[in-house]
């Protein structure tokens, strides 16, 4: 068998990363990216209380060929260190912040009968999400189907301490 011919085996791959800003490039295919790769923020003052920074989670995805032209599902959601969804804010009150949509891969053109098909999808988060000082992830499953490795973890760092002036405050003691 030649490298490009059908398997047995469904092949998913998934790709997730952070990003301050980004756009898609739609002629392309392709995402811009601005300060990519980044793993940890702080959170800044809002009139919503302690938010983090705007950010993008960019999600490129490979699949088979035979899932080409199909209808993928495709669910990224926020979950804390322990594993369980992180809830914000919503009219409705806390919800947790997930996205479930369907995803068409197009066959690639000019390759090969076996060649994957590939595709991207950006999500652009502003104002940034309210969240305390934590370990955080952004999981992604397709078709139902999930690895470790199709996350990206970011940690929130605790807000810096405000600036004193004049007298230091005295240091604890412990007795």
């Amino acid at each position: 068998m030649g490298p490009f011919c059908e398997r047995a085996v469904t092949r998913l791959k998934v790709n997730v990363l952070l990003a301050d800003k980004g756009k898609t490039n739609p002629q392309a295919g392709t995402l811009d990216l601005l300060n990519a790769g980044w793993s940890q923020t702080s959170p800044t003052p809002s009139p919503m209380g302690q938010v983090v920074p705007p950010q993008v989670v960019a999600i490129f995805f490979e699949v088979d060929r035979h899932l080409c032209n199909r209808d993928i599902t495709l669910l990224v959601e926020l979950v804390d260190e322990d594993g369980g969804a992180v809830a914000l804010p919503g009219p409705a009150g806390p919800q947790p912040m997930r996205i479930e949509q369907h995803i068409r891969v197009p066959i690639p053109p000019l390759l090969p009968g076996g060649a994957p098909g590939s595709g991207n999808l950006l999500l652009e988060l502003m104002p940034g999400p309210p969240l305390a000082p934590g370990v955080y992830t952004w999981r992604v499953t397709l078709n139902g189907e999930h690895r470790d490795d199709w996350t990206a973890t970011f940690y929130v760092l605790p807000p810096p301490e405000a600036p004193t002036f004049g007298v230091a405050r005295p240091a604890e003691t412990t007795e």
